[in-house]
């Protein structure tokens, strides 16, 4: 049996447990916004950060990542709100970029390649934000650490820079949430991702940053692709729990779900 197929039956084992997901986000976006309503407010969409101000350059060659994080810490700073812009480019990330101890804040690209046409790590580059893993071997690309009402959307992350094949570091997580005591990781929107050639592609939990009492929970994941990861989606904690899913797309992935623990009320 192929990936491919160990993709598409691992999707068929989930089947009944999606269907139940996808009724549930047809009301998704409503639940959101009242899961926003009762934690304080919505997002602050009035003050936009760009990345290009902080030096960044999105030409797949220059290491951004130093200039991505100061425009990250910059909004962070002031208490959260607002958007933190990534335009069109291939962005080479050699450092795991931090979103930590903040709210109300977008991270926001101009496209993940289109949902449901996987973007082809041996192709040219799709015309979105690329966000690109140079750094070490099993290092993570991207962690939202303590962090509440948080929205990321319209991105790739790619484990691999394919201009070295398969000769290159390949990321270890590209997206990896976490919380700590007393402030759990929770009302967060994944939105128009595109996950490519990892070991796993998002993470709930677990790590050096986290106990087993904190929670990664309340959480919308909708128009997802996952291309060449081993794991798709994984939950490594007791508390991962409350998730909507709306549209998941996985090809050539070894399991599309890795529930280790929690997810009690899906």
């Amino acid at each position: 049996m192929t990936r491919t197929q160990r993709s598409a039956v691992m999707i068929m084992k989930v089947s009944v447990c999606l269907t139940v997901l996808l009724v549930m986000a047809l009301g998704a976006g409503t639940a959101h916004a009242k899961l926003l309503h009762q934690s304080g407010g919505t997002v602050s969409r009035g003050r936009v950060i760009n990345v290009r101000d902080f030096g960044a350059v999105g030409n797949g060659l220059a290491d951004d990542t130093k200039a991505i994080q100061a425009a990250i810490n910059a909004a962070s700073r002031t208490g959260g709100g607002g958007v933190v812009y990534i335009p069109a480019g291939h962005y080479l990330i050699s450092k795991t970029l931090v979103i930590q101890d903040t709210t109300r804040l977008i991270l926001r690209g101009a496209g993940a390649g289109g949902f449901g046409v996987p973007y082809m790590s041996n192709k040219p580059r799709s015309n979105g934000t690329d966000l690109i893993w140079t750094g070490k071997a099993g290092g993570t690309l991207m962690e939202l650490r303590w962090s509440g009402s948080i929205i990321i959307k319209n991105l790739v992350l790619d484990g691999r820079d394919d201009r070295h094949g398969v000769h290159a570091s390949q990321a270890g997580i590209l997206l990896h949430m976490v919380s700590k005591i007393g402030g759990g990781t929770m009302i967060q929107h994944i939105s128009n991702m595109s996950f490519i050639d990892a070991k796993v592609g998002l993470q709930m939990g677990g790590g050096k940053h986290e106990t087993m009492a904190n929670t990664d929970s309340d959480i919308l994941f909708d128009f997802l692709t996952f291309r060449s990861v081993d794991v798709a989606f994984e939950t490594a904690h007791i508390q991962a729990v409350d998730y909507l899913f709306n549209f998941v797309f996985g090809l050539d992935c070894g399991t599309v779900f890795d529930i280790k623990a929690g997810a009690t009320s899906w």
